[in-house]
């Protein structure tokens, strides 16, 4: 889990492998505060970036939703996530509680 997210110099970068490369269902799990507005976390993969609003959770740092887009991975082998956010966050800090990377389509390629 990461918290206190709240600039755009914060940001994430995981490694994985990757056994196919296909279409991914990025689920995001995170929290805000009730006064959040116009939270954007920007998704990276490879070429691939997707923009991702983060509506108010409603609460605080313990009350998550999620939210799901999809993106493409186009090569096998290892490649690097990286998550951040595109503008600062009003009110209490980001807390990011996971991405998930889920195969479309129901083929695992992690």
């Amino acid at each position: 889990m990461l918290i206190h997210w709240s600039s755009p110099n914060d940001i994430a970068t995981w490694k994985f492998r990757l056994v196919r490369p296909g279409f991914f269902n990025a689920e995001i799990t995170y929290a805000t505060a009730e006064n959040t507005l116009g939270a954007v976390l920007e998704i990276q993969i490879g070429e691939q970036v997707k923009h991702c609003d983060l509506p108010s959770s409603g609460g605080g740092p313990d009350q998550f939703l999620s939210q799901t887009f999809t993106i493409a991975v186009t090569s096998s082998g290892e490649n690097k996530l990286s998550a951040r956010l595109l503008k600062p966050v009003g009110g209490d800090p980001l807390v990011l509680k996971g991405i998930r990377l889920i195969p479309v389509g129901g083929s695992s390629g992690l």
